[in-house]
């Protein structure tokens, strides 16, 4: 949170500020009333843009992990796989391997898109 702080008024800045007295201002109280909520709603977008950037760091640790067991996956023949093991054996392979690959984009993309949803929040 505190490297969101020093890019954003903090709610403590939002609510510390003095107003000169005026004739004819504003309700103080009124004043004050916005100036709580807008620190509440800054406090609460700190946290969340946090909790953001954390499950970014999450998903980036993921993919990291995925893309090095990816290279160790063996090449293996479909052929030969179903000469020795079986067709049956063969295709539940298949589809596990893309089952894998498929779980392996879905945290890509969930990946870029809280990418995207934090970036929007700076």
């Amino acid at each position: 949170m505190d490297d969101y702080a020093s890019r954003f008024m903090t709610p403590e800045e939002i609510t510390s500020p003095t107003f000169e007295s005026r004739m004819r201002g504003v309700d103080p109280i009124a004043v004050e009333r916005h100036l709580t909520r807008t620190a509440e709603s800054t406090r609460s977008m700190l946290v969340e843009m946090a909790e953001l950037e954390a499950r970014v760091i999450e998903l980036e640790a993921q993919l990291a992990d995925a893309e090095q067991v990816e290279p160790e996956l063996p090449e293996f023949d479909e052929a030969a796989l179903t000469e020795q093991l079986g067709h049956e054996a063969a295709r539940v392979l298949t589809e596990a391997r893309a089952a894998a690959a498929d779980r392996v984009a879905a945290a890509e993309g969930e990946a870029d898109d809280i990418r995207a949803a934090a970036e929007t929040i700076y």
